[in-house]
């Protein structure tokens, strides 16, 4: 007797088996989406709290500037807009910051030329 019951208890485990996987699968699925909500909602969280101009004033872009790739380097430069990046440019303050006389001085101090007629 106790071996029929222990065959039939093997035949009915076996019968069940795609149906409990099916259902661990399931859970495990659910479990996982539920765990995938929870972090994106975190990191929504932590995004909203983000000080981005404080965390940019911590940045060396020269030491970032360095880490960039030149395939890097030009996929950043072809998303920009010309004519957006020209409009930020302040052409006051660009001569603000530029010294004419000086910027000549030097390029005839360190280049050498000659007119001929």
């Amino acid at each position: 007797m106790q071996h029929i019951i222990e065959a039939l208890v093997k035949d009915l485990a076996e019968q069940l088996r795609p149906m409990v996987a099916e259902m661990v699968r399931s859970e495990m699925a659910d479990v996982e989406f539920k765990i995938l909500a929870a972090t994106n909602s975190q990191l929504a969280d932590i995004a909203e709290r983000v000080d981005l101009e404080e965390l940019a004033k911590n940045i060396n872009l020269a030491d970032l500037a360095g880490e960039l790739t030149d395939s890097q380097l030009t996929e950043i430069a072809g998303d920009i807009d010309l004519s957006d990046l020209a409009g930020e440019i302040d052409p006051d303050k660009l001569t603000d910051n530029l010294d004419i006389d000086e910027a000549i001085r030097d390029f005839f101090q360190n280049n050498s030329f000659s007119i001929r007629a």
